[in-house]
């Protein structure tokens, strides 16, 4: 690469930082940030939903910018943001199709089937064991039995 594309690829790297770095100090001085800026581009049911997970109550805390949040409601909002993004992230490979949520009953029709013929053989199992508890005792008392009328002889 010739030098002076080399050049004005770091020159306008280090303008890009600088710009970036006069920014953040601006932002700095009026008391905003970009996690700021974007809570305050939510619409209402976002921020509802970020203010249900940071357990504050939305009706009140609505119309508030970030910049009126205390220290302790704004970590209190960071924590349900990254909560709400590893929701995200679980269904992120997912294809959010509206058949993926009415399958579901064809599928639930089969695990209720495989779940009656488990507790169908619990059930059997449980008869089996008391049967078999029920013949142990009774061959333990005749058992005792014999030895307590040996013991009278």
């Amino acid at each position: 690469m010739p030098v002076n594309c080399e050049q004005s690829i770091k020159a306008k790297s280090q303008s890009s930082n600088a710009g970036q770095i006069a920014i953040a100090r601006i932002r700095a001085k009026l008391g905003s940030s970009s996690v700021g800026h974007r809570y305050n581009q939510l619409n209402r049911q976002q921020k509802s939903m970020v203010l249900f997970g940071a357990k504050l109550k939305p009706a009140t805390f609505i119309n508030y910018s970030f910049e009126q949040f205390d220290t302790e409601q704004r970590e209190a909002i960071r924590g349900a943001i990254i909560a709400m993004f590893d929701v995200s992230k679980s269904f992120n490979a997912l294809a959010m199709t509206r058949d993926q949520f009415r399958q579901d009953s064809a599928a639930n029709k089969v695990i209720d089937e495989e779940n009656e013929s488990l507790t169908s053989e619990l059930n059997d199992v449980t008869q089996a064991t008391a049967a078999l508890i029920s013949q142990f005792e009774t061959t333990a008392l005749q058992a005792n039995g014999v030895e307590a009328i040996k013991k009278v002889q």
